[in-house]
């Protein structure tokens, strides 16, 4: 069953939405932590913490809800 879930790493290069909690520095343009992507895949883990699947496949479907709710923000 694992390898008909690709790995969440082989998904990882999408836009992801910047930072998740975005803080005004002068010292730096870049930020740390957080993506918005990694944010709303974590909050869809909550959700599956429940069911009985493989962690690889709760990592992938966590990702692909993200990955809807920022093409969603985009419209």
């Amino acid at each position: 069953m694992k390898d008909f879930y690709p790995t969440v790493l082989d998904k990882l290069p999408k836009p992801d939405g910047g930072p998740a909690f975005p803080i005004q520095c002068h010292l730096s343009d870049h930020h740390h932590g957080l993506s918005l992507r990694d944010y709303f895949a974590g909050q869809v883990l909550a959700m599956l913490a429940q069911m009985d699947w493989e962690p690889e496949r709760v990592a992938l479907f966590a990702y692909e809800v993200a990955d809807k709710m920022l093409a969603e923000r985009e419209k």
